[in-house]
């Protein structure tokens, strides 16, 4: 064996030793690191969370919206209509949450004085329109479900012919 393999063998003899496995130091280093990325992971799945019952809850509230709409429609005489044309503040004041005739939840639509635990509110008012007689003009207010505040709803218009 040369001097210079005798060397390199001493030197590696040395790294074995030196090598002992990582420190105290270097393992809480990583748990942190490891701490932070679950709990920016789990703020990320919170908010996806949170804004995917948002969305369900739009998508809900517009499908009350369109049944309420298409039954409307289809026999306007039937439902809560107002065949008389009231001033903007009038309107307003009937289609307060809580003067609204139906209720609505996940499962239904109903009655307010038959689901009176149901968070959604419905209401519409319908009027002639003046300058061409045979079209309604339908307006029709549902209030969010998944929220407390007494302005948060939606207004939907629309014109359809009277039958």
């Amino acid at each position: 064996m040369t001097l210079v393999e005798k060397h390199q063998q001493q030197i590696g003899f040395q790294k074995r030793l030196n090598n002992r496995g990582s420190s105290l130091i270097e393992a809480v280093v990583a748990m942190a690191i490891i701490s932070i990325i679950i709990v920016v992971m789990a703020q990320v799945l919170i908010s996806m969370e949170s804004t995917m019952q948002r969305i369900l809850s739009k998508n809900y509230n517009e499908k009350v919206a369109v049944n309420l709409i298409n039954s409307i429609r289809n026999n306007p005489k039937v439902f809560q209509a107002h065949f008389k044309n009231y001033p903007e503040n009038v309107k307003e004041a009937m289609l307060k949450k809580e003067r609204m005739p139906l209720a609505w939840d996940r499962d239904g639509i109903y009655e307010v004085d038959q689901c009176l635990k149901c968070p959604g509110r419905a209401g519409f008012i319908i009027e002639p329109i003046a300058t061409t007689p045979g079209l309604l003009k339908l307006t029709l207010r549902v209030y969010e479900i998944e929220t407390d505040s007494l302005n948060s709803h939606r207004d939907y218009h629309m014109i359809f012919g009277a039958r």
